[in-house]
């Protein structure tokens, strides 16, 4: 065992780079602190030598024998990110053999009594329950987006220890994967307007997390290399990896969505000729409600609503409660599954009831959404074909003609959220989305999407550019069109973009 120094300094000891410190100063005085964003940050390594911050300050207080948890999702990972580079990384990642003692059987080190005899737990959340009698003094979660929400909220019972009061908990992560939309409700937008996320509010307010966002220059022992890569890659990835971009994410399920091109601001003046329609995904634990405006050339989303832990007809009355003020919908698409027999009345009896107690004679009709064998796939190539948009002028704006078919108003906030945040599906990336995730204003949508189907997407060629046809002369001779100088290129718009003649036409253009 090698020799411990005399004085041990931990500024020496540990070496954070500038925004680790940063990150580190907000857990000091913050409960929740997330450090996360673009890949290569020094994001594992800050986690795992904060936890030896934590217990030799607690140590300096007088607080001997403290125990700090450092989490991953499985313990594969949690072996790979963390064990194996705390016991055998390199000189500046692994801890030192003077500092403390493994015990390999039960994955912790253990400072020596002159540090304080603190222990750092490593530990997996493939089962939290067996955490419901642990106590930890920081509650530390490597890659968060791995986990959801009631994974962390089982485990904040065990945030507790006597005599220290602030007992943060700190997280680091990228973004994607399934935890991606709450994540981001609760750190990265700190909104918290996700059903599941509400209480975090309620019970700790929203003061009580921050966001510090990690950047691959954190890490000096990044090779010029690997920064040169992450900025060759795919603009999608790039802003992700790269610039640790949160709408935009490696398994994203709708990799098209722009949010300056997708979400519109609020406004129901143009939308007088729509047709109104609803769509319902329902779910007792979580259910959602999306009114669409339906329009010759795209569907727009004006309104949302999640619901959790209502039953049908209380749900229904509190729906057209809720949205009273808006355009109320010629009919509501629903999911099957609410012809399903519950009790003494099927599910869509119960929310009809509901309607005709809200709105007496001017309910909605009901009408179930298209359903059967490869479904899930028609609607996930369905919505890519909605959301698909491009090229952009050389101004940065996109042409009326290549514009989506399908835009969110801001006041959707539950779309706006779920829809970019959706991944794909693991054994099916070509076909559906990951039901693991907060699918449910997307099947909600897609109910009405389905039933509609694609959109117009040539309503506004400029009239002038068109390629009309001269007409013959009396001799049945073609005329020749006259000369236009202003536009040497005959497919040439206005807006210096090529026109297409028509449909046939539309996707050389546009691809």
């Amino acid at each position: 065992m090698a020799a411990a120094p005399e004085v041990v300094r931990l500024s020496e000891l540990v070496r954070f780079e500038p925004r680790q410190c940063l990150a580190y100063t907000t857990a000091q005085h913050t409960r929740f602190t997330l450090y996360g964003g673009a890949r290569g940050g020094g994001k594992s390594f800050f986690l795992r030598w904060l936890a030896i911050v934590l217990l030799a300050q607690w140590a300096a207080a007088g607080h001997v024998g403290v125990r700090v948890g450092v989490f991953c999702e499985t313990f594969p990972a949690l072996k790979d990110r963390q064990l194996s580079r705390a016991r055998r990384g390199r000189v500046e990642e692994r801890y030192p053999e003077w500092l403390g003692t493994w015990n390999v059987a039960d994955s912790e080190f253990r400072l020596r009594p002159e540090y304080g005899g603190g222990t750092v737990c490593f530990r997996n959340l493939d089962d939290t329950g067996k955490y419901l009698s642990s106590e930890f003094a920081a509650v530390l979660v490597d890659e968060l987006t791995r986990s959801s929400v009631h994974v962390i909220m089982q485990l904040l019972g065990s945030l507790r220890w006597p005599g220290i009061e602030h007992t943060p908990f700190v997280a680091t992560t990228n973004p994607g994967s399934k935890g991606h939309a709450w994540v981001k409700d609760v750190f990265v937008d700190g909104a918290f307007e996700l059903e599941e996320t509400k209480n975090l509010r309620e019970a700790f307010g929203a003061d009580a997390f921050a966001f510090v966002r990690a950047l691959v220059t954190d890490n000096p022992h990044n090779a010029a290399s690997y920064a040169a890569m992450l900025a060759g890659l795919p603009d999608r990835l790039r802003r992700a990896y790269l610039h640790g971009d949160w709408d935009s994410f490696d398994g994203q399920a709708f990799t098209e969505w722009s949010r300056d091109v997708h979400v519109v601001p609020n406004d129901l003046h143009h939308l007088r000729d729509a047709q109104w329609l609803a769509g319902l995904d329902w779910g007792y634990r979580k259910g959602a409600y999306v009114l669409c405006a339906v329009l010759p050339d795209r569907i727009e989303v004006v309104a949302d609503l999640p619901f959790s832990q209502l039953y049908a007809k209380p749900a229904a009355k509190a729906i057209m409660h809720v949205t009273r003020h808006l355009p109320r919908p010629a009919m509501i698409l629903y999911d099957d599954q609410m012809n399903q027999q519950t009790g003494a009345e099927r599910l869509i009896d119960a929310f009809a009831a509901g309607l005709h107690e809200q709105l007496r004679d001017g309910a909605p009709a009901l009408v179930p959404g298209a359903k059967g064998p490869g479904s899930r796939a028609s609607k996930y190539a369905l919505l890519h074909e909605l959301l698909a948009w491009g090229p952009r002028a050389p101004d940065g704006t996109v042409p009326p003609w290549c514009a989506p078919q399908l835009v969110v108003q801001q006041r959707a906030r539950y779309c706006v959220r779920s829809l970019p945040a959706l991944q794909v599906d693991p054994d099916r990336p070509d076909e559906d989305v990951d039901t693991d995730g907060d699918d449910h204003a997307y099947d909600a949508l897609m109910n009405v999407a389905v039933h509609v189907g694609p959109r117009s997407r040539l309503r506004a060629l400029p009239a002038s550019s068109v390629d009309r046809h001269p007409g013959v002369d009396p001799q049945k001779k073609r005329r020749r069109r006259a000369a236009r100088p202003q536009a040497p290129d005959a497919h040439q718009g206005r807006d210096g973009l090529r026109v297409p003649r028509d449909a046939r036409e539309f996707h050389e253009v546009t691809e």
